[in-house]
């Protein structure tokens, strides 16, 4: 039986008429255009789905540009799914919503199948990634062990890639984990990895003048990794300016360093003022500037 496509209750009425059609590919909901069906539909896991819609509500201003999901025609491998793309009562969701559900306590039922995926180094590089940040977010120490190993070596992450900024049009994977290690302070008290927390969000803020976070890196800049890390938010602010004078990268740099210069400034006020003007004379950008 072919899919059973049926008109959205999302159709709009507006000057170009549109209409959505509807269709559930189990696990996935796809929607098109029903005056071109013939050209691609856009498919979301379910939860994904309905922040989409959400957003649409708003214009398009709060869609999240950060879905777990990889790109591309991605699809997970069989175990990948059933960890990370079904829900702890059996249904369909994505991956957000599975690790949002699993704070509660469903994570010790998927921790052990999660670190195996982790640590398999011939599983798809993405289902890799979702697993590090499932396992990172959860509080988990093979998931922050493993975020410190690859911060080490950024460049040539296997999974780079896997998730894109949708406005940016940059890869945002290391954003998504910088997420992971600043949201799981509500984990760690309970697994006891409050250490190792501190150590993968250092090992983060370390190579944040090579890869792009964009204001993810605000993840990481809670007072408590602030003071813990502020010799590294130092350093890293300081080759950070030389970069943008000598060879700025493709993504915004300067608002990177101007979030950790602000955050910085909370700890070290004096420090805070002389980096600002330091980045501002090797011209960061307007969106750093208006930070600053």
């Amino acid at each position: 039986m072919g899919t059973e496509w049926k008109k959205s209750s999302y159709s709009g009425g507006g000057e170009g008429n549109d209409c959505v059609e509807i269709a559930r590919v189990p696990p996935h909901i796809a929607i098109r255009d029903s005056k071109a069906p013939s050209r691609a539909a856009l498919t979301f896991p379910a939860g994904a789905f309905v922040t989409f819609v959400e957003a649409l509500k708003d214009g398009g201003r709060a869609l999240r540009r950060d879905a777990l999901t990889p790109t591309g025609g991605w699809q997970p491998t069989e175990r990948v799914a059933a960890l990370l793309f079904v829900d702890f009562d059996g249904m369909a969701a994505g991956p957000e919503d599975v690790i949002s559900d699993g704070l509660d306590g469903g994570y010790r039922s998927r921790t052990g199948a999660l670190r195996e995926v982790l640590r398999d180094s011939s599983e798809d590089p993405a289902g890799r990634f979702l697993a590090c940040v499932a396992l990172t977010r959860w509080g988990d120490p093979v998931g922050y062990e493993m975020v410190v190993r690859v911060a080490g070596f950024p460049e040539s992450v296997p999974w780079r890639g896997a998730t894109y900024d949708r406005l940016y049009g940059q890869d945002d994977t290391f954003g998504v984990l910088a997420d992971a290690v600043g949201d799981s302070s509500d984990m760690v008290e309970e697994r006891g990895t409050a250490t190792q927390r501190l150590k993968a969000a250092e090992s983060l803020l370390n190579v944040a003048d090579r890869v792009p976070f964009d204001r993810h890196i605000s993840s990481l800049l809670r007072q408590d990794v602030v003071t813990a890390c502020l010799d590294v938010i130092k350093v890293t602010v300081a080759r950070g300016v030389v970069r943008l004078t000598e060879e700025p990268p493709r993504y915004d740099l300067g608002l990177q360093l101007a979030l950790m210069i602000n955050a910085a400034g909370r700890v070290d006020r004096s420090w805070s003022e002389t980096a600002a003007c330091n980045l501002k004379a090797a011209n960061p950008g307007e969106r750093a500037l208006k930070e600053l």
